[in-house]
């Protein structure tokens, strides 16, 4: 058991699991996408999954019009940016709080502050096609 309520004499006592963490923020290797993935299983919790909803102001405003967040399985968070996006390698992901928890734990901590965005792991390399 991560979390929950201990009764410990005649006292409640609530454990609290601990928040998730960022492992890793980086683009995807297209550069569509930015790709978050989390050390452990995450929900969002009071919100609907928007990035507005997500990230604060600053953040949604560098994602674009119309940014897409979606939590592409329990682990990993995809933003796919807006028309205008201005993000780029080394700009910080503001998380807004009270939003991410770790999954099925009625008692957690919420993840919180800011994270730097990476380049691609394997950037697509173009490929130069000369013709007479």
């Amino acid at each position: 058991m991560d979390s929950g309520l201990v009764l410990v004499g005649n006292a409640d006592l609530t454990v609290y699991a601990r928040a998730p963490d960022v492992i890793k923020v980086k683009f995807s290797d297209t550069a569509v996408k930015i790709l978050i993935r989390f050390d452990k299983e995450v929900e969002i919790v009071n919100a609907d999954q928007t990035c507005h909803e997500l990230f604060a102001s600053e953040t949604v405003a560098m994602l674009g019009s119309y940014p897409d967040c979606i939590l592409s399985h329990s682990q990993e968070l995809q933003i796919i940016p807006g028309v205008g996006a201005n993000i780029t390698v080394g700009d910080n992901l503001v998380f807004n709080d009270n939003v991410l928890k770790a999954r099925d734990e009625q008692y957690s901590r919420f993840l919180s502050g800011s994270f730097s965005v990476d380049s691609p792991d394997s950037p697509l390399r173009p490929t130069p096609v000369i013709t007479s």
